[in-house]
């Protein structure tokens, strides 16, 4: 009880202290851009603030889309299920078994890495491309990559759900049908495994 009294006092302090330190970063613009619009002939730009905003949620689901769009899914399930035929509870544990299906998702997605490495961030990062052409660059060799992994009738099964044509090409298919097929189809092969 006598810790919690003293957080009570010290945390306006805390307060004051923290706001007086973010009033000048808040003051502070700096005209740096990170995302502009391009609206027909104007180009407008946001704040730093809101950048860091969009940013910073876009960073929030990059850990499930990794997650997601690789072979992590097959691999984990495969190793827990393999855990449990053999017996064990939790040995080894499950950082361990995440840590050998990390460790061989990156061993396996390694050549798309390297492709959008060398054709999206490269170029973006030397001002050749937009981070708009960038993430469309990026997104071909994922995209490709799941579709290899993605049996046909997973891929049927997304498309009737979403309510798109069944007979168009593959290039076509948007990239929010192409990834849950890709995760049932993950699922699929995991237990089959």
């Amino acid at each position: 009880m006598n810790n919690l009294s003293a957080w009570h006092r010290w945390l306006p302090l805390l307060v004051l202290v923290s706001l007086l330190f973010a009033f000048p970063t808040m003051a502070a613009d700096n005209g740096l851009t990170i995302l502009s619009v391009t609206d027909g002939d104007a180009q407008q730009e946001y704040s730093v603030k809101l950048q860091i905003l969009l940013l910073m949620t876009a960073l929030s689901f990059l850990p499930a889309f990794i997650l997601m769009a690789t072979s992590f899914t097959r691999i984990i399930v495969v190793l827990a299920i393999l855990r449990q035929a053999l017996g064990l509870q939790q040995s080894p544990p499950n950082r361990v078994l995440v840590g050998i299906a990390l460790t061989l998702t990156l061993l396996i997605m390694r050549p798309v890495w390297t492709d959008i490495y060398e054709n999206a961030f490269q170029p973006y990062d030397n001002g050749e491309i937009t981070l708009v052409q960038a993430f469309s660059v990026a997104e071909k060799p994922v995209r490709n990559f799941m579709l290899a992994q993605t049996h046909q009738s997973s891929l049927e099964q997304m498309l009737r759900i979403a309510n798109e044509p069944l007979d168009q090409k593959v290039e076509d298919i948007s990239f929010a049908v192409v990834l849950p097929a890709f995760v049932i189809s993950e699922l699929k092969t995991a237990f089959q495994i």
